[in-house]
């Protein structure tokens, strides 16, 4: 593929796909060839391949296509989406304990956001929080100096330019050891719950994916196509957005593709 970012990748690909009667669903681990060939030393002769048959006037070459299903075999339902309803009672009144005995978290919700299934893959913890939403109760934005990872969904100018109403992803994964150690809980995640969690300023997502993954693939959703093809941008980071999107064919390309992929748990 010949292009000048990654944005362009999608959109010259898109186009080829089209001129072949397909469509391009999304794209992911896009990278230079130099990047390819630093993590994959076996393709070192690629270069002088690509060289010759990508070029100003043939910018995209594809290899083999396999179909990864019969498209005129009957369809079969397939469930990408389980809804549950949790009730969670709310932590009872701690003003007459002492501060650093005070629970940080209802039990329950503790258990459903950073419990780990034993003797598997550690599930991780994310919070896709909207900046705006966020600093409308605290009157000021804060995600970049917040102690846990965290950086914007939108990148470059982009992100700079809007970083304070943008989509924000933070892990907010419990270090080892902090699930019944209260001495060990981050102030981020103390302040979250002691002012935040009844605001519908995000949705968690639980995934044994890395945040890196998790971003890639969430920056793929920020933006979708209408039945006219038109590309309009999907705020699926605010919980009544989603909760809409979650109530949509389990069949649907976009449930699909944005719940299947990572197997994301999604509690809002």
């Amino acid at each position: 593929m010949l292009c000048d970012s990654r944005d362009d990748f999608d959109v010259v690909l898109r186009k080829h796909a089209q001129s072949l009667g397909l469509i391009l669903m999304w794209t992911q681990d896009v990278r230079p060839v130099t990047d390819w060939i630093k993590v994959n030393p076996k393709l070192i002769g690629v270069g002088g391949n690509l060289a010759r048959a990508v070029h100003p006037d043939n910018k995209v070459a594809l290899g083999p296509l396999t179909a990864i299903e019969n498209p005129n075999a009957e369809a079969t339902q397939q469930d990408y989406l389980a809804i549950a309803e949790h009730d969670i009672p709310p932590l009872p009144d701690q003003k007459d304990r002492p501060f650093w005995e005070r629970d940080w978290i209802a039990p329950e919700l503790k258990e459903l956001l950073f419990d780990q299934p034993e003797g598997e893959a550690q599930l991780r913890t994310y919070f896709l929080v909207d900046a705006a939403l966020r600093k409308n109760i605290t009157g000021v934005f804060d995600l970049d100096t917040i102690d846990v990872p965290a950086q914007c969904l939108f990148q470059g100018d982009t992100a700079e330019e809007l970083k304070e109403a943008a989509p924000w992803l933070i892990d907010m994964t419990l270090p080892v050891g902090t699930m019944e150690d209260r001495d060990g809980v981050l102030a981020f995640h103390r302040d979250f719950f002691q002012q935040y969690w009844d605001k519908n300023t995000g949705i968690f997502i639980r995934s044994t994916a890395f945040f890196a993954e998790i971003r890639s693939h969430l920056r793929k959703f920020t933006k979708i196509q209408d039945a006219n093809g038109r590309w309009l941008f999907l705020r699926f980071w605010d919980a009544s957005v989603l909760d809409a999107v979650r109530l949509l064919s389990r069949q649907d390309t976009f449930v699909r593709d944005f719940v299947g992929q990572h197997r994301l748990d999604l509690p809002i």
